[in-house]
Formats: C-alpha cells, structure tokens, sequence
C-alpha cells in the first residue's frame, strides 16, 4: 500500500522543526497465537439516533468487529443512552454538539474496555474532537475522532488546530498517535505529494507535518455526480504501526475505513462489556487491569 508522508512535500511549502524522537520500529510478525491485532474502524454517520439506519449502524460494528470505533457527524443530543446506538461491549467517549437550531455534528471514540481507554479531555478543549490513550499490548497510544464542517469560520477551524497542537506536545509520551477524521479539506490526497487547495487547507497540513503524520486513505471516501474526494482520513505519525487500510462501504453518503494495528493484544475471551461500568466505576477497572497487564 502507498502512504504519503506530509514531510515529503516541498520543503519551501513550510518550515520544518527538529523531527521528534521516533518511537521504536514496529515488528510486523505475525500475532501469536491466542492474541488478536487491533481493528480499526471510522465513519461518518450523518446521524446515529435515526432509526431507520439504526439497524445497519449495529451492523456495521458487529461486522467489523472493531476494537477502536471512531464516528464523526453522530448528531446525538445528551438525553441519548450510548447503548442506543453502540454495542454495549464498548466504553465510549463522546462529545455531542449543543446548541444548534437542529442536530449536527458531533464526535465519539467506542473502545473496547481490554484497551484501558482513558479520555484526555484537557487536549480537546472547544473543539468537535475526543481524544483518548489506549493500551495496546506494550504500547501507549493516543487516538482521536475529530470532525470539521463545512465552510467553517476562523474560530471553529482555531479550535481544531489548538488541540492538534495539545496533541503534538503530548506526542513524547506516547508510543504512537492515531487520528481519524474528517476535515473537509481542499487536499487532493490521491496524488503524491498531496496538492492542497484554498484555507485552512494549508494550516491544517502544516499541523499534521508537526505530528509527522502519514496519510493511509488513497480511494474516494465520498462520491456524488460531480466529484470523487477523499475527505475520511486515517493518519498516524508511525507507518509501520497501520496496516491492511482500505475503504468499506458505510452507512451514510460517506465509505468507512478500516485498518488493523500491526502489534499483538491479548484480548479477553469473555470482554467485559460498558453496560457492567457503572458511572464512575471505569477509573477502577482501568487501574485493576494495569495491575494485572
């Protein structure tokens, strides 16, 4: 599969930093026997509290089977119980978009419990962004879902790079960083390197450079009459930490992605699931099972 590295674009496009320390290379052996490499799935939903799709959001969980869920445009107000919409089997982290004249927007992570996923919400700040760490077998990672409307002002589009800056800066702690998105950006991704159009197009890849970000999506993730765009976007500052990425079909007018993490995780044969987390209880279920990793 061809990735692009952003830092690959001509360098008179931006000035580049010191790059960071890089964390160890990857093996990419096969899982031993008895443990499981980590699934990966994103998608637009373009609403998951409607009921009339509300059996194919299910299936698409159950399908893939995904050990890290990321959804944007969830459309979901607070008075919704997660287990609407999500298999109970996952701890989810969500940020709805309050305040509109109608439902719109908003971003949610759905993890399963054996990965210790803790949400860092001092990273996320105004943003349409949920960020947590993971534990993945030996690995700390940081994983996001993040979502940029279209035609978005100067404070929204702000925002969004701010906490991509929080995230850069926690970068040293972290064994990898998985974001996954989608920004409606002018970037034409399917062309190497990546040709970026009008603002904040340009601000955005500059960030993404910060994070020394690779781009695994090469096939259109949303197509109409007119035009063919990849603008569902699976980026990750380790290459070797992404494999087998490619493009599903979703559920709204947007394809999913899937991928798998190129490391082995023990995975419980009976997963404890959200539903026997009461509020506040997941804290005790993270530390007991670091205890036991």
């Amino acid at each position: 599969m061809l990735v692009v590295y952003l830092a690959d674009v001509n360098d008179s496009f931006w000035s580049t930093s010191e790059p960071p320390p890089r964390p160890p290379r990857l093996s990419r052996s096969t899982c031993a026997e008895g443990n499981e490499a980590p699934k990966i799935l994103s998608f637009n939903a373009r609403s998951m509290k409607n009921r009339k799709t509300e059996a194919d959001n299910f299936a698409l969980f159950e399908h893939h089977d995904a050990d890290i869920c990321a959804v944007n445009e969830t459309w979901l107000a607070p008075e919704i119980k997660n287990h609407e919409f999500v298999p109970r089997e996952y701890v989810v982290l969500r940020k709805d978009r309050l305040g509109g004249r109608r439902a719109a927007g908003g971003v949610l992570l759905a993890i399963r419990p054996h990965l210790q996923p803790r949400r860092l919400q001092h990273l996320e700040g105004d943003a349409e962004v949920v960020w947590a760490s993971v534990r993945a077998g030996r690995l700390l990672l940081l994983v996001g879902s993040a979502y940029r409307r279209p035609n978005a002002d100067q404070e929204y589009n702000s925002a969004l790079l701010r906490s991509l800056e929080c995230a850069a800066r926690q970068q040293h702690n972290n064994d990898g960083v998985l974001l996954m998105v989608d920004f409606n950006l002018d970037i034409k991704w399917d062309i190497e390197p990546p040709v970026v159009g009008v603002q904040p197009a340009e601000a955005f890849i500059d960030a993404f450079a910060e994070i020394s970000f690779a781009q695994f999506v090469k096939t259109a993730t949303r197509t109409t009459n007119t035009s063919a765009k990849i603008i569902d976007l699976l980026l990750c500052d380790v290459p070797a930490l992404v494999v087998e990425a490619h493009v599903v079909p979703g559920i709204s007018d947007h394809e999913a992605v899937v991928a798998k993490l190129a490391i082995s995780v023990q995975k419980p044969i009976n997963a404890p699931t959200s539903a026997e987390f009461p509020e506040g209880k997941l804290a005790t279920f993270e530390s007991s099972a670091r205890a036991a990793a």
